[in-house]
């Protein structure tokens, strides 16, 4: 069964010391509209840089049912959930949770591309606004991507060429965000010395580049021997 990953960014959410943000939707993936779990894949994140923007650290991976080739897209609907159990005595209280009750349900459709990442930016709280979909990363397998309009939404491609596509690497939004689930490289000992060894190369192909222009200056300027003495003639006089 082919996996989407899903990246949900909020771009504007005002909340108080405190709160927190989570995504619940139709799907199981997503919680089947209980806020009530506590899955910490489900909840977005922020920090004094980028407050009030909220997204999540890792793609959520849905899972999409076998589709008839001529129908390689999925839809399905979300909301945006504050998480207030901290200022409530009972946890798991009709106040605990702040749903997005002036809006209806956000829905999206997306493309089945198995192993593809999607990021969902939608711009504020509560309120209808434009929804950007950007494809972080392709599919291994060639599928379709042509989808019909959708109100409220911008679909962009990803712009990676499928040929010379690598795993390691990321887009600005991608670093942004850490949206994707890749371990950091660590530097060790080996290649640090690789790197000192590849300095030192250049290093001295620079010394032996001034040491040749050095001795082509000097052969410009022959000494003159003709005025020298003889110290063997003044000996035997």
């Amino acid at each position: 069964m082919p996996r989407v990953g899903l990246v949900f960014d909020l771009r504007h959410c005002q909340t108080q010391p405190g709160e927190s943000l989570c995504v619940r939707g139709n799907v199981e993936r997503l919680g089947a509209w209980s806020a009530e779990g506590r899955d910490d894949s489900l909840r977005l994140h922020t920090d004094h840089k980028r407050y009030p923007r909220w997204s999540s650290r890792a793609p959520i991976w849905l899972e999409a049912e076998a589709l008839p080739e001529e129908d390689f897209k999925f839809s399905f609907r979300y909301k945006y959930v504050k998480d207030r159990r901290c200022f409530c005595d009972k946890p798991y209280g009709r106040s605990a949770f702040v749903w997005e009750g002036s809006i209806s349900d956000r829905c999206i459709c997306l493309p089945v591309q198995d192993g593809a990442v999607f990021l969902v930016s939608d711009e504020i709280w509560d309120e209808e606004g434009q929804t950007i979909i950007t494809q972080l990363r392709r599919s291994k397998v060639h599928m379709p991507t042509t989808l019909q309009p959708q109100d409220n939404c911008s679909f962009v491609l990803s712009p990676r060429a499928r040929e010379k596509e690598e795993e390691d690497t990321q887009f600005p939004i991608e670093i942004e965000f850490g949206a994707l689930d890749v371990e950091p490289k660590v530097e060790t000992k080996y290649t640090f010395m690789e790197k000192q060894a590849e300095a030192l190369k250049l290093e001295n192909v620079v010394l032996r580049k001034r040491l040749q222009n050095l001795e082509a200056a000097m052969s410009n300027y022959p000494v003159d021997m003709t005025d020298s003495t003889d110290i063997t003639d003044d000996t035997e006089t």
